[in-house]
């Protein structure tokens, strides 16, 4: 079973892994600038990051003796929970554009916009040869972070804290290993969603899928 305190051991390990293989990966990148595609760069990154969240978790319930499918709630649900999800993503999604479209003209020619990861690859986006790799690039994540995250780490809070704040720590946290302030503004809402999602089903896999 996993407990409140497995949860915050494994942000704790999860974090130190993270920042240092980003550490590495940010100056790998830099000296790739110009030698690969935009695409290929963020294919690169999220395949590192799978493995900096995955392997650590993974050897976690291993180490622990849990039963994967219990440690990530890997249950089955009802079609109309995951359609529900999916479109509410949808919806979601579209509002939280919005706004983070808002908040990206408001900071127009500031230095902390220009430094954001996330709006230089919005324009990064738009001159791509290959939207597709970089469709793939951008969701490949998806499995990692919701078994890690909504699987694990929320199930731990759940048993520690009340619902609302096991929620909102899952977020929060959630947002944060974006590691760029409008990114994580941006993605904090449908975390919020899928998080409840994963509480009220007691399942991953429909905001796996939504995702």
């Amino acid at each position: 079973m996993v407990t409140g305190r497995d949860s915050w051991k494994l942000v704790g390990l999860l974090w130190i892994c993270y920042l240092s293989v980003q550490a590495i990966l940010v100056s790998v990148l830099w000296s790739l600038r110009g030698k690969l595609a935009i695409e290929h760069l963020a294919l690169l990154n999220s395949v590192v990051l799978v493995f900096v969240l995955l392997l650590p978790t993974l050897l976690f319930v291993l180490r622990k003796r849990q039963n994967w499918r219990e440690a990530f709630r890997w249950r089955q649900v009802s079609l109309w929970v995951t359609v529900a999800t999916v479109l509410g993503t949808i919806a979601l999604g579209l509002a939280v554009s919005q706004v983070t479209l808002w908040l990206i003209r408001s900071l127009e020619n500031s230095v902390f916009l220009e430094r954001s990861k996330f709006t230089n690859l919005l324009v990064a986006t738009s001159r791509t040869n290959s939207p597709v790799l970089l469709l793939l690039a951008v969701m490949f994540p998806a499995l990692p972070e919701e078994l890690t995250f909504r699987g694990f780490i929320q199930q731990g809070f759940e048993r520690r804290y009340s619902p609302p704040i096991a929620i909102a720590l899952t977020s929060f946290i959630f947002a944060l290993f974006h590691l760029d302030l409008i990114q994580a503004f941006s993605v904090v809402a449908i975390a919020a969603f899928w998080s409840w999602v994963a509480w009220r089903s007691q399942s991953v896999l429909p905001s796996l899928i939504a995702h």
